[in-house]
């Protein structure tokens, strides 16, 4: 990863790899904990007749 972020010639690449670093533990948290779901498509259809 370290690599990453210093040899990327790309702007966006750079851009994604410090967003990665920086939210790696938060990324990786399903596999510590198999009771949180991999996506939130639960939670965005009980919100969505509220916005309706």
């Amino acid at each position: 990863m370290d690599l990453m972020l210093t040899e990327s010639a790309d702007p966006g690449g750079r851009h994604l790899a410090q967003r990665l670093w920086n939210y790696w533990d938060e990324l990786l948290t399903l596999l510590d904990h198999p009771e949180v779901p991999p996506a939130n498509t639960h939670m965005k259809r009980n919100l969505r007749p509220a916005v309706i």
